[in-house]
């Protein structure tokens, strides 16, 4: 795993890789349009076991971790257009 990947993460994985099966290995795509005290970020992840995972991170000052949707899917293709959609 990338160094750089792992230290950005390791608090993301320490929590997603339970619900994605793996842990990220690359940074794909990233949106954060969070305002002030609330949290409203989409990601696109490459994950260790090869597969694809878009996390939606939104909530309030209180959000935690544990209250991202996270998805996964066998092809980048599938996991981009799922990426796309929560941008609209």
């Amino acid at each position: 795993m990338n160094k750089e990947i792992a230290e950005r993460f390791s608090y993301q994985n320490e929590y997603w890789a339970a619900a994605a099966g793996a842990n990220i290995v690359e940074v794909i795509e990233e949106e954060n349009t969070s305002a002030d005290y609330e949290v409203q970020e989409r990601h696109l992840f490459k994950l260790e076991n090869g597969r694809f995972a878009v996390v939606e991170e939104s909530g309030c000052s209180c959000y935690s971790l544990m209250d991202a949707n996270i998805e996964t899917f066998d092809t980048k293709e599938e996991a981009q257009a799922a990426y796309n959609a929560l941008g609209r």
